[in-house]
């Protein structure tokens, strides 16, 4: 199945809590790991900051690569990741609440 969107008409991301559409994100992971590996990279782009490390207990997919990103709407202040997980050959795209939406923020400070 094709999806066309016609140019200039590519539709607003919507808070998944609420509907609204002023949503900004603040924070991105990237997970990067041959399949089955343990260890692999993580690389984070938060504040103007770039971190990079191997932890990949955060990763989305339990066997490959992933991306997160930190999303928080301005209208209810809830916190939620926009992610991308790749399984079996298909990516798959969902939202999730981030119930500690700091929780990976501190994690980073502490391991410079």
């Amino acid at each position: 199945m094709q999806v066309e969107i016609a140019k200039g008409e590519i539709p607003d991301l919507l808070c998944p809590a609420c509907g609204s559409e002023y949503i900004t994100h603040d924070a991105v992971h990237v997970f990067n790991r041959k399949e089955d590996s343990k260890y692999g990279q993580h690389v984070t782009i938060y504040n103007g900051d770039i971190h990079q490390d191997s932890f990949m207990e955060d990763c989305p997919s339990p066997r490959r690569g992933g991306v997160r990103l930190k999303f928080s709407c301005e209208m209810c202040n809830e916190g939620f990741y926009l992610v991308l997980s790749q399984h079996k050959g298909t990516t798959q795209i969902f939202w999730e609440k981030a119930e500690n939406q700091y929780a990976h923020y501190r994690r980073i400070g502490k391991a410079k």
